[in-house]
């Protein structure tokens, strides 16, 4: 795969790719100019999404909520159900923890979030307010009553 970040000034992004890349083969077999447009035309259409998105993409600061689930008693919890949103409820994320108790949400946008786990109808208080940090991974420790909640 080819990096397009060092295309050359003086020749076409069509041209770039049209020499360093799978697409020349198909491109060869172009039977006439107009086809040969509309290629140059997909193409730079595709390139300039790809570059918006990487754009976008690198602009948006995420990090990662960490952490254990573990009943009354310490031990750890497997199969709970940990549930975050963004402290303004409007973004809802899930998981599950493992065998040990352990679960990670990855790619959250910085932000404040609450936290709550459940397992066989315990349901651990809100944790709220966890600040997620670009490029970081926040570690929180949530826990399951002993009752079941009615």
């Amino acid at each position: 795969m080819h990096s397009l970040g060092a295309v050359p000034l003086n020749r076409s992004l069509f041209e770039y790719i049209r020499r360093n890349s799978r697409i020349s083969i198909a491109a060869e077999k172009l039977k006439s100019p107009a086809e040969e447009g509309i290629v140059k035309k997909i193409l730079a259409l595709a390139a300039a999404v790809s570059l918006y998105c990487a754009i976008a993409a690198a602009r948006i600061p995420i990090g990662t909520l960490a952490g254990t689930v573990v009943d009354s008693h310490g031990r750890p919890v497997a199969d709970a159900v940990v549930m975050a949103q963004t402290s303004d409820g409007l973004k809802p994320y899930g998981t599950h923890t493992d065998a040990n108790g352990r679960f990670e949400i990855t790619r959250l946008e910085t932000g404040q979030y609450d936290l709550r786990a459940s397992c066989h109808g315990a349901l651990s208080d809100w944790d709220r307010r966890i600040m997620v940090r670009s490029n970081r991974t926040t570690s929180v420790l949530l826990r399951l009553p002993s009752k079941k909640v009615q």
